[in-house]
């Protein structure tokens, strides 16, 4: 299996392709909600006052808001006749602000949003019908809402890549607004334009307003593509390499939000992703428009989770500054970190004390910079994790490229079972750069790898790390499309997490999504991952089942169904 189709998981980035968009979109414009609703609260203050608010939006699905300091908020979405389509929570901050978290559901007109905060604060929200047209030329923006209670306030907002702005607005008694931004700010091509509504109670919902552009986010690191276009829109996605050269191309549908996104099915090169490399070139054509990337720029870094920053280099093929954003991937992480650099080779700097976050090893730091029309690179920085396969008796790890790591395997008496010696390369991790053992690689041969065995690293720039093998076990069943088990991970005294990756279902071009559980490390309470109603386990497709370790280290078992009348066991 290449390690391109087992970078699919990203489970802590991108959960399936429909969530996806969702959450992607959050971590984009994650600083740019706080800043619009905040800055001088042209939408709170102007609409709520000085009280606590919820905000839902329908196309980005997410909800945000004023609560109580450190408040944790649940939220409830139904359907218009009561009817549970999903939930979701999030924390505010020491200052009450709650960034938009993820709704757990496709919000639509007529939905009821139930929002609840730890400090008191309750709030039913309903989604009502809001259209917007965007006039770029003349900076205008005007729209229709339905299903209100007019005439009422609202608001516009404006997210640009590097900036924003809003406006408060008048929603006459037939529903018509209007936002004329001439003069004060340049909405141009790839801007976010939001439309808001705001309830007797001071609450809002919004939606996107639409013209037509075509926007791209281009992530290197974990080899997708995705970004935003007219809803329902088809888009013609092509790869190229530094020379010009076809590589690899796509064909996708935008959702009913605009947002289109790839995984490894969508590809011409399926069921593996194409390569993204730093130098190749990427075309979206969608609505008659086209976005460009090309080339793709590179972005180094390097985590320091004592200092909390994150430093690198940016070289993109553009003069001046650029817009570089530092973002860590993690449910409730902080908010994103803006800075610059020089295009032309120069360094930038991210400081998480700065928002008060504390890095720390299993945190993927997204770094990204903005072309002058809004298009993003993304590469994903990692502190360094380690895998153990001891199904496929495979070692391997993210790691920095350049760098050689030194591996050597040992028993349960501590007597060496084989050696290995490999150098780090770009893009050969799971999700970025490392390393992946090969048989010819072992001394004096490669070892049979089972649960007692210690697996230790050393690298040539001081890195040190010891990996314990411990045991899964895991029942495939066949009829119900779940696997279950349990893990003996000595050493360890909490639940540690347990993720199930459907390698048969990626090896096989289907599209299926990474499980994630919890188990005792003693046994005593074991996982269940379950794909009922989503993809079909049948007999000789592969799962690999791993427990995480805290510092993001894995140990990997395999396991696949058999046709039989009883659910097949897998035992190390």
């Amino acid at each position: 299996m290449s390690a391109s189709i087992r970078g699919q998981a990203r489970l802590w980035t991108r959960p399936g392709i429909v969530v996806a968009t969702a959450v992607f979109a959050l971590c984009l414009l994650t600083l740019g909600i706080n800043g619009l609703a905040r800055a001088g609260e042209a939408a709170g203050e102007g609409v709520a006052g000085n009280g606590n608010y919820a905000r839902a939006h329908q196309h980005q699905d997410f909800v945000d808001g004023q609560f109580e300091p450190n408040a944790s908020v649940l939220i409830t979405v139904t359907d218009g006749g009561g009817g549970l389509k999903g939930t979701g929570s999030g924390t505010a901050d020491g200052s009450g602000w709650m960034n938009g978290v993820y709704a757990g559901a496709d919000i639509l007109p007529g939905d009821w949003i139930h929002v609840a905060s730890s400090g008191g604060f309750t709030a039913t929200l309903r989604m009502i019908t809001i259209t917007g047209r965007v006039d770029l030329a003349a900076d205008l923006v005007t729209g229709t809402m339905a299903g209100g209670s007019f005439p009422a306030r609202g608001d516009v907002e404006v997210h640009s890549p590097i900036t924003g702005t809003g406006m408060p607005i008048s929603i006459t008694a037939s529903g018509h607004f209007t936002a004329d931004f001439s003069g004060s700010f340049d909405i141009t091509q790839g801007d976010e334009v939001w439309a808001w509504y705001a309830d007797a109670d001071g609450n809002q919902v919004g939606a996107s307003a639409f013209y037509p552009f075509v926007s791209l986010n281009v992530n290197y690191a974990h080899e997708w593509v995705d970004g935003r276009t007219l809803p329902g829109t088809a888009v013609a996605i092509t790869l190229t390499d530094d020379g010009g050269g076809f590589k690899a191309a796509a064909l996708l549908t935008a959702d009913a939000g605009g947002y289109f996104g790839t995984d490894c099915a969508d590809w011409s090169t399926a069921p593996d992703c194409p390569d993204l490399a730093v130098g190749d070139g990427i075309v979206a054509a969608a609505a008659g428009i086209t976005a460009t990337v090309d080339p793709i720029g590179e972005i180094t870094g390097s985590l320091d989770d004592a200092a909390n920053t994150v430093s690198g280099m940016l070289t993109a093929p553009f003069s001046g500054t650029l817009a570089v954003w530092c973002e860590v991937w993690v449910p409730n992480g902080p908010p994103a970190i803006q800075t610059t650099a020089d295009a032309g080779g120069g360094a930038y700097q991210c400081d998480f004390d700065d928002v008060g976050w504390d890095l720390a090893p299993g945190q993927d730091v997204a770094v990204s910079y903005y072309e002058p029309d809004g298009d993003r690179v993304i590469n994903v920085l990692t502190f360094p994790w380690m895998r153990v396969n001891y199904a496929h008796d495979v070692v391997e790890g993210e790691y920095p490229a350049g760098h050689t790591l030194w591996i050597t395997v040992t028993d349960s008496m501590a007597a060496v079972k084989a050696t290995a010696v490999v150098t780090t390369q770009p893009g050969a991790g799971w999700n970025g750069d490392g390393f992946h053992t090969d048989w010819w690689q072992w001394t004096p041969g490669q070892p049979d790898i089972v649960p007692g065995d210690s697996v230790a690293f050393a690298a040539d720039d001081g890195y040190q790390n010891v990996v314990g093998v411990g045991r899964l076990t895991g029942i495939v069943d066949l009829a119900a499309d779940t696997v279950s088990g349990t893990i003996g991970a000595p050493g360890f005294s909490q639940p540690l997490g347990v993720e199930c990756h459907p390698w048969g279902a990626w090896e096989n071009g289907e599209s299926a999504d990474v499980k994630a559980s919890m188990a005792a490390p003693d046994g005593s309470s074991g996982y269940l991952c379950s794909w009922a109603g989503e993809w079909d386990l049948v007999p000789d497709r592969d799962v690999a089942i791993m427990y995480v370790e805290p510092d993001g280290d894995r140990v990997i078992n395999v396991v696949q169904g058999f046709a039989s009348y009883l659910p097949a066991i897998r035992m190390p």
